[in-house]
């Protein structure tokens, strides 16, 4: 068989990629036929630095091995057996493991470009997440702030959520009702208390009226029975008394009258 027919066939690249390609080599690891990858004839003239216990391994199961340091590389090799007359021939399909590796780095890359992504949305969603709670959280501290310096006038946006937070605004908004609730009886009692105080003030100024009323009729009738009991039995009261009281005077009138007629 011709060498040039048999590199025809045995340099058959299908699938090896660019650093690939299968080679037919002599039972201690000699190439037989000539390389694509060169412009240099290795037929018969390279020995492949395979271990002679891989080759000769070979011969009766597929083995597979590195050739360090191969056109400036590691390549790998799947070996097989191949007798040829009486001859033990190795076919062996090469490749670099850089190119091998290629496809498994490549992945890698897939990979962890995927993790960085799934991270960063994982980050972007944990951190809309905790935006979620926070955000409502510090707006509930921010009402109570404002409730505590007196501030009723608060919207509560948060009052109408059916969540844990929702509960939060709505125990805020009791604080809130309750504080308007106390507001509105202070001034309740406030004004009852000046309407108390007004009362009261009116009732000393008529109880001040009537004492004074009281001092003026005594006053009078102490001056009329001071005329009486000197015997001046024309003695009168005539200024008037205000309201029940003028019968005081009336009848002192009528009894000094009836008195005087009678002596």
């Amino acid at each position: 068989m011709p060498n040039d027919r048999i590199g025809q066939i045995a340099n058959s690249t299908t699938g090896l990629g660019e650093t690939g390609e299968t080679v037919l080599l002599k039972a201690d690891g000699t190439m037989i036929t000539d390389s694509q990858k060169t412009a240099e004839v290795e037929a018969l003239n390279v020995k492949l630095g395979f271990d002679q216990a891989l080759l000769d391994n070979a011969q009766s199961q597929s083995q597979y091995g590195f050739i360090e340091d191969f056109r400036g590389e590691t390549y790998g090799a799947a070996l097989t057996g191949l007798k040829f007359g009486e001859q033990n021939w190795v076919v062996g399909a090469m490749i670099s493991n850089r190119e091998a590796l290629m496809g498994v780095t490549m992945l890698r890359y897939i990979v962890l470009a995927i993790a960085a992504g799934l991270v960063a949305v994982a980050l972007g969603a944990a951190f809309l997440f905790s935006r979620s709670i926070t955000k409502p959280i510090a707006a509930v501290v921010d009402d109570m702030n404002e409730l505590v310096s007196g501030n009723t006038e608060l919207e509560l946006a948060g009052a109408e959520r059916n969540d844990e937070i929702g509960k939060m605004f709505k125990a805020v908004s009791v604080f809130r009702d309750a504080a308007i609730e106390k507001d509105r009886l202070e001034e309740e009692g406030e004004e009852t208390r000046a309407h108390s105080e007004q009362e009261r003030r009116q009732n000393e100024i008529a109880k001040a009226e009537d004492a004074e009323k009281i001092n003026h009729v005594i006053e009078s009738l102490a001056d009329a029975l001071k005329e009486l009991s000197v015997g001046n039995l024309t003695v009168q009261i005539k200024s008037s008394f205000e309201g029940d009281l003028d019968r005081v005077r009336v009848d002192f009138n009528n009894s000094v009258a009836q008195l005087r007629d009678t002596l």
